[in-house]
């Protein structure tokens, strides 16, 4: 009987498709936000996939064609451009106590961009850094820029209650963020992830094109396994399960 891989290790899309894990096909919705609109915003709970569906635009925007291979998305893409990808993961700076250590996080983020595509920090501001390392991207491969935020609100969440630190973090984070509304003209699509939106950082207010897809009927599927999923893509799964526990998955009709 065949032993399935289960990705219960790794939010890394090329790392499961590589070491042929067990993946659920999501990559005609993320094919149709892509290609369908600029701005994009999902908010979901911890641990429900949003980080594994970032790691896919990202693959997916970079070009990496074979590790798409079988998947709905090869009968939907037929050009497989290659977009410069900048790629922010907010939660690393979920440990962060102070101000200054946040502010030392996002910049060694942005500096790992800057020394790739071949840019200086000449300025200290973080909005204004941002918008340096996009317009010289833009400017010198030719092409506009792909950016992911994934879990932009954990600096937040995890400072609620700290008021004194809260208001210097949302000072720092609005400029940051607000770069993505500035820099349309450069921007091929902008996706970003949370658990809830903060009004304060006036990001979402700005950003008139924005597609929020968390209530969507449409994308209602696009993270997490759906009733439909488990019982036809995972029945196999289900089914070694059940058989290793010795048990059926037949349902039972209560007396």
């Amino acid at each position: 009987m065949r032993k399935f891989k289960y990705p219960v290790d790794t939010d890394q899309f090329l790392k499961i498709r590589e070491q042929g894990k067990l993946y659920v096909d999501k990559t005609d919705m993320m094919y149709e936000l892509a290609n369908e609109y600029e701005y994009v915003f999902l908010a979901r709970p911890r641990r429900f996939g949003k980080s594994l569906l970032c790691n896919t635009f990202k693959a997916y925007f970079k070009g990496q064609k074979e590790l798409f291979e079988g998947l709905k998305v090869m009968e939907l893409e037929k050009e497989w451009k290659t977009y410069p990808v900048l790629h922010f993961d907010m939660s690393i700076m979920r440990n962060c106590t102070t101000l200054q250590d946040m502010g030392d996080v996002l910049g060694a983020m942005i500096e790992r961009y800057e020394k790739q595509y071949g840019t200086s920090k000449r300025i200290n501001d973080f909005g204004s850094r941002f918008d340096q390392l996009i317009r010289h991207i833009h400017d010198t491969q030719g092409q506009k820029v792909v950016v992911i935020i994934d879990e932009y609100d954990t600096p937040m969440m995890r400072n609620l209650y700290n008021e004194d630190l809260l208001a210097g973090l949302r000072t720092m984070l609005r400029g940051f963020y607000q770069t993505v509304k500035l820099d349309g003209a450069y921007l091929r699509f902008v996706f970003m992830t949370g658990v809830t939106k903060f009004s304060q950082l006036s990001i979402f207010s700005e950003l008139n094109n924005l597609r929020q897809i968390s209530m969507d009927d449409d994308y209602s599927g696009i993270c997490g396994i759906t009733q439909e999923e488990l019982d036809t893509t995972l029945r196999p799964c289900v089914e070694e399960y059940a058989e290793n526990l010795d048990i059926t998955t037949n349902k039972h009709t209560p007396c």
